[in-house]
């Protein structure tokens, strides 16, 4: 019985997590960031502890994307990849990562390294 209770709470949760692929064709994406590199540069400034170590930069081109938490509303917007080398607190290159800037109307609305996008019912993707 509990087994049956509990498979049945994760199916109804799930169920809101939905987004079909009408909602993402008409969503409004907001205008497309043309100064994408200074906002990443504004970022990387106040994000990391040292910007001016920062090695192996580089910057992907905007392209549109969605986000949807569990229980949330979908975020949209155009995703920024930024992949880079930086050190840390203690001095030392952290090595190479992969950071995504969720941007909308020239503004950052979220932030995730790769992989972590995995936690249950967060969806997203390339439109």
């Amino acid at each position: 019985m509990k087994n049956v209770l509990i498979v049945l709470l994760l199916s109804i949760s799930l169920i809101g997590c939905a987004t079909t692929s009408s909602q993402i064709a008409t969503a409004d994406y907001g205008r497309y960031p043309d100064n994408y590199e200074g906002i990443v540069q504004n970022w990387i400034n106040s994000a990391f502890f040292d910007p001016y170590s920062i090695r192996d930069l580089r910057i992907n081109p905007p392209k549109k994307y969605y986000l949807r938490p569990l229980f949330q509303r979908a975020y949209y917007g155009y995703r920024v990849r930024v992949s880079c080398n930086a050190k840390n607190r203690m001095g030392g290159y952290i090595g190479k990562e992969i950071r995504n800037l969720l941007i909308r109307n020239g503004m950052i609305i979220q932030t995730w390294k790769d992989g972590e996008l995995e936690i249950l019912c967060w969806q997203g993707g390339e439109v």
